[in-house]
């Protein structure tokens, strides 16, 4: 099955508007998706309040766009089991306009998928920065 990667760019709450608001970007959530149908979707990212989690949602496909990745479910399962624990990273979340200290032991929503696929500084990663390397990429 293939691994894909959405990004959320419905109006969502107050957290969403920050997150466009400080990153200039038109999203505000990614996560890298497990299994799609056309209105329900599974996968794994890092979310407030949560930490890294398991997911599965009904979505709107106006809301979310999606990329395929090079990468596979038992690579996915592996790195989830590896971060399961780790809480939300708030700090990293400003961190990527305002730079300071970076817990090792935290992930925000881009940082985590960007880590997970293995690009390089995945800290620096906000949805729109992740998003931009997939259009870049699918382009080539």
């Amino acid at each position: 099955m293939k691994v894909q990667i959405g990004f959320y760019k419905g109006k969502g709450g107050i957290i969403d508007y920050l997150v466009r608001i400080f990153t200039f970007s038109k999203f505000s959530h990614c996560a890298i998706i497990t299994r799609r149908t056309s209105n329900y979707m599974c996968g794994f990212t890092a979310l407030p309040f949560k930490g890294v989690d398991y997911f599965e949602q009904y979505y709107d496909k106006n809301e979310w766009e999606f990329f395929d990745t090079n990468t596979s479910n038992v690579n996915l399962i592996d790195f989830y089991y590896k971060t399961k624990d780790c809480k939300y990273d708030y700090c990293g979340c400003i961190n990527c306009v305002i730079k300071f200290h970076q817990h090792k032991n935290r992930y925000f929503c881009s940082e985590w998928c960007a880590e997970f696929l293995k690009l390089d500084k995945p800290e620096t990663y906000t949805p729109q920065k992740l998003y931009e390397y997939f259009s870049i990429s699918k382009q080539v």
